[in-house]
């Protein structure tokens, strides 16, 4: 059983599909994006990006283009999780996902006493906030820097009782 954090998308999406590849695995995933939340309307792959910017325009009436492009931005994110979540799932894994912000304590406590026995634990969580150091805010390095290591914190205490054989940790393609 693997624990992932982070794993819906992305690298660490693309280092689980080579793990399920070459061994029979259970993914236990952690991710902020709940994945159970997107319209079923807007999660056909044959809807482009041009015909769901179309939809939610009609559906959000009288929204700000900000507002608009952000909610586009959040469906997409959502249609490609579930995507790879089927993916990870045909390619023979067991998955299950939870919908958590390893920022929650009490929610990473409650997801990860679900799971059982863990063997090993990928924390790749991350929020992408890259700036120059002399124009980052001391609020944006505190995002980046709790979902890394608080993060972890989080996971390692709830594991306390059955520490996992092995804990492997990223920091982000930008670092």
């Amino acid at each position: 059983t693997v624990l992932v954090t982070g794993g819906a998308r992305g690298i660490t999406f693309e280092i689980l599909k080579s793990l399920v590849a070459a061994h029979p695995v259970r993914l236990a995933i952690l991710g902020r994006s709940d994945v159970e939340r997107l319209d079923p309307t807007l999660a056909g792959p044959e809807l482009d990006e041009a015909t769901l910017m179309a939809r939610l325009k009609t559906e959000m009436q009288g929204a700000k283009p900000l507002e608009i492009k952000k909610a586009l931005d959040r469906v997409l994110r959502l249609r490609e999780s579930a995507v790879n979540l089927e993916t990870l799932r045909a390619a023979g894994a067991r998955v299950t996902y939870h919908a958590v912000d390893v920022n929650d304590a009490a929610a990473v406590d409650e997801a990860i006493g679900t799971i059982g026995a863990v063997d090993v634990v990928i924390h790749a969580a991350g929020i992408e906030e890259s700036q120059m150091i002399p124009k980052k805010t001391r609020a944006s390095f505190d995002r980046v820097f709790d979902t890394k290591v608080t993060g972890l914190m989080h996971i390692l205490k709830a594991r306390e009782q059955t520490a996992p054989r092995c804990v492997m940790t990223f920091s982000s393609v930008t670092a």
